[in-house]
């Protein structure tokens, strides 16, 4: 007969006992306890280095056996055979090891897999995909309220938009629609199938520099060239399928991937090919993208309006209004989705000087 510890399920008193195999039942003897049950009615955990062997009852009872060996021989007399997972977790430098292996493969997969997985995809996707897309993303953007109408005066945004509609574009450009909104920071955001979102903050800051103001846009033209709206957006939406299927929860896939829509980024490397275009397009117009340089170090020191707010108020012994706290700094979201800002000030400063090309 083998020692182990046997609780009953209903109090956290361990009674020392013995069992052994009758046939395909199991046996438990102890103090005031002669029992017999199927081995159907069993369920076997095997030791682990750390840990004792167990044999869990229907009824909630539990047996803990300490000798390896034992119950190892036990459980094979009672027909349990252990499989691959239960010899792999037998050993705690085994599960580590195992471990560290699936961290390190998700990871690959999650840097290199997803992003190429994605984009085979939208390589192979019609730009019919890309133009579905636009308007419904923005639609969405509004209705969610992430956009606010813009303020900006009719002639200001006719004026932008006819500025850069006479620019001239590198082969391949998609036709674009620019829109305005109202985003709390400066931003501009291009969204599949060429619509390209100015928000008035943006407009605000560049303070009437055309060059400047081109020169984002320009920008935003070469992801919406390279597609990377639908490639960030495929890459977000698989990593939310593999995170639902891996959790359990397909259903929330779709909350998670259209969540994805309202914080675009992109990678680095996207970011610069971005850049790169914006230079070219500057260069074929004749056009310096040393005022979009300019226009980051605004952006680098943009501070929020201040507000009133109750909340901002401290009162004074007698009651009155101190003065309010200062503003927290708030990273305009146009430098917070592109990074290396200074990297990038320094590249139009750079590569400003623009071809001798009439405008």
């Amino acid at each position: 007969m083998i020692a182990c510890r046997y609780f009953d399920g209903s109090s956290s008193h361990a009674w020392p006992i013995s069992v052994e195999t009758v046939g395909t039942a199991l046996r438990l003897v102890g103090e005031d306890l002669d029992r017999t049950v199927e081995n159907t009615a069993l369920s076997f955990s095997p030791s682990t280095d750390r840990g004792p062997a167990r044999i869990v009852f229907a009824d909630g009872a539990l047996c803990e056996i300490d000798d390896r060996e034992a119950a190892a021989a036990l459980f094979t007399q009672l027909g349990h055979r252990p499989a691959a997972t239960d010899r792999l977790v037998s050993n705690t430098r085994r599960v580590l090891l195992v471990t560290v292996v699936f961290i390190g493969v998700m990871a690959a997969l999650y840097r290199w897999g997803i992003p190429w997985v994605a984009d085979r995809l939208v390589e192979r996707a019609p730009q019919s995909w890309d133009d579905a897309m636009g308007d419904g993303i923005l639609t969405t953007l509004d209705q969610r309220r992430f956009f606010r109408p813009s303020a900006l005066q009719p002639a200001v945004r006719d004026h932008v938009i006819d500025r850069f509609s006479r620019l001239r574009r590198p082969p391949g450009a998609p036709d674009l629609q620019i829109v305005f909104r109202q985003f709390g920071s400066p931003n501009a955001i291009a969204l599949p199938g060429g619509v390209i979102v100015v928000t008035d903050e943006m407009v605000t800051v560049a303070g009437g520099d055309d060059d400047a103001l081109a020169t984002v846009l320009a920008h935003e033209v070469g992801h919406e060239v390279h597609r990377d709206a639908l490639r960030q957006l495929a890459r977000s939406t698989i990593t939310s399928a593999l995170a639902a299927w891996y959790l359990g929860d397909v259903s929330s896939t779709a909350a998670i991937a259209a969540g994805s829509i309202g914080t675009l980024t992109y990678t680095r490397g996207a970011e610069h090919e971005a850049d790169l275009y914006a230079v070219q397009m500057m260069r074929l117009n004749g056009i310096s993208t040393k005022p979009a340089a300019a226009l980051f170090r605004k952006l680098e020191i943009w501070e929020p309006p201040r507000r009133r707010r109750p909340a901002d108020e401290i009162l004074n012994e007698d009651g009155k209004a101190a003065a309010r706290k200062a503003p927290r700094l708030q990273v305009p979201e146009y430098l917070s989705t592109h990074p290396d800002t200074d990297g990038r000030i320094a590249l139009f400063e750079r590569d400003g000087a623009p071809d001798p090309t009439p405008r």
